[in-house]
């Protein structure tokens, strides 16, 4: 793990960071958060209806002693910037650290989630194939069947 060690005593992750400032880390293949991976390494399992709670408001601090597990509902009371905002996407996805992302549109900075955009993007694919398929059949000769008399 690398991170270097600020003025208030945070861990502050020097690897990889998520546009929120959130480091990440893949572990056994899948990605996570590095506050996560440290608070299950270093003090314990985190449930998967809780997050895992900066005291210190530092995004980047992976130092154990600023990190709490706390119930996903209860965190977002903790921040003022997810009071009244909805805690899925309109298909029920989480709008949880691993699932969202964010998108500059002309409208500001909004939430995504990772979840709808992967399938849009298969949808996308399977599109993309059919139309594929269906310009290489025009492109064949149309075959005849020559009838005996």
């Amino acid at each position: 793990m690398r991170y270097e060690v600020d003025k208030n005593g945070c861990w502050n992750w020097l690897g990889p960071t998520m546009p929120t400032g959130y480091g990440t880390v893949t572990i056994y293949g899948k990605a996570t958060t590095a506050h996560r991976a440290v608070y299950e390494l270093l003090v314990a399992h985190v449930p998967p209806d809780f997050q895992v709670h900066h005291e210190c408001e530092n995004p980047r601090c992976i130092n154990p002693a600023h990190l709490q597990a706390v119930l996903s509902a209860q965190h977002r009371q903790m921040h003022e910037h997810f009071v009244g905002r909805p805690a899925t996407c309109k298909h029920g996805h989480p709008f949880d650290e691993m699932n969202t992302y964010f998108r500059k549109t002309p409208r500001g900075v909004q939430r995504q989630c990772r979840k709808c955009k992967a399938i849009r993007e298969r949808e996308r694919q399977r599109r993309l194939r059919v139309t594929m398929q269906e310009d290489l059949m025009a492109q064949l000769p149309e075959r005849t069947q020559s009838t005996q008399t």
